[in-house]
C-alpha cells in the first residue's frame, strides 16, 4: 500500500480550515512535549485546573494584613458577645434524723447556719418522717406527730 497522502478537496470552508490548523498544531505541540520529560502525568481530557497568578503589586502585604486584623477582630467580637455561664443551682444538703429529731439551742442553729455558709450551700433538705395513710407523720414519738412549718 502506498502511504501516500490522499489529494483533499480543493473547496473547504474558513471554519474546517482553522480546525484543521489548530489539530496540526497541537498535534506539533504533543510531538515537542514528547521529547522532553514530562513534567506531570495527567489523562486527557481530565479536568485541568486553573493557573493562580499572584499579583506582584506592594498591596498583597497589606490584604494579608487587613485579613488577619479582620479575623482577629471577629474572634475578638464573639467571644465578647458569647451568653455568660448559666447560673447553677445552689449547692444542697440532707440533714437526717439525728438532727431533726432533737432539740437544738439558738448557738447550734446559728452555728449550722454558718457552716451552711461557709460552704455555700443554699437548699438544706431535713429528713423528717414519712406521711402515712391517715396523714400523720410516722416514726416520731407519740403526741409529736405534726409538722411545724419552719421558715
Amino acid at each position: 500500500m502506498d502511504t501516500q497522502e490522499q489529494p483533499q478537496p480543493k473547496r473547504r470552508g474558513r471554519a474546517r480550515e482553522r480546525v484543521r490548523r489548530r489539530k496540526e498544531r497541537e498535534m506539533r505541540k504533543a510531538q515537542a512535549r514528547g521529547q522532553r520529560a514530562p513534567r506531570q502525568i495527567r489523562p486527557s481530557g481530565q479536568f485541568k485546573a486553573p493557573r493562580i497568578t499572584i499579583p506582584q503589586s506592594g498591596r498583597l502585604p497589606f490584604l494579608v494584613v487587613g485579613a488577619v486584623l479582620l479575623v482577629v477582630a471577629i474572634v475578638f467580637l464573639l467571644g465578647r458577645l458569647r451568653n455568660d455561664e448559666a447560673p447553677g443551682d445552689p449547692n444542697a444538703i440532707w440533714l437526717g434524723t439525728e438532727w431533726s429529731y432533737e432539740t437544738h439551742t439558738n448557738d447550734e442553729i446559728l452555728k449550722l447556719v454558718q457552716q451552711l455558709q461557709a460552704h455555700r450551700i443554699g437548699s438544706a433538705y431535713v429528713w423528717v418522717s414519712w406521711l402515712k395513710s391517715d396523714n400523720e407523720w410516722a416514726g416520731i414519738r407519740a403526741q409529736t406527730n405534726t409538722f411545724t412549718e419552719v421558715e
